[in-house]
């Protein structure tokens, strides 16, 4: 997660509809940002291999703007910021410090919003 303002999705064992149509809108922030955009990576960390597979069988290659990981693979640096569980967001700077971190489920559009006033604000990444 260094060298760039990472926003980061927490998945669960499983993701219904409405999961997958989420984490389809935190992918489509990073294009929102447009000028910004470069400087932001988004994430979907996945518990375990079975909910990897499955959330790359249901996001086609092409419909994401974010990297599919498995928690296992950044175990090291991650848990400490997973208080809020299954749906929630975190927010990393580029020395992987959390900077923000939303509740399960929040709206797409208000992490937008923070997301761009925080870039449009900070010189690192």
């Amino acid at each position: 997660f260094k060298g760039h303002w990472s926003l980061i999705v927490v998945g669960g064992k499983r993701c219904d509809a409405g999961c997958i149509s989420y984490t389809r809108e935190i992918g489509n922030i990073r294009l929102l940002l447009r000028d910004q955009m470069q400087r932001l990576e988004v994430f979907y960390l996945a518990p375990d291999l079975r909910a990897l597979q499955s959330m790359r069988r249901a996001l086609p290659p092409m419909a994401v703007n974010f990297h599919l990981i498995r928690w296992g693979v950044q175990q090291a640096r991650v848990p400490q910021y997973l208080k809020g569980g299954t749906g929630s967001v975190i927010t990393l700077d580029p020395l992987s410090n959390g900077v923000l971190s939303y509740a399960p489920w929040t709206s797409p559009k208000n992490i937008y919003l923070d997301l761009r006033r925080l870039l449009r604000y900070s010189h690192i990444g």
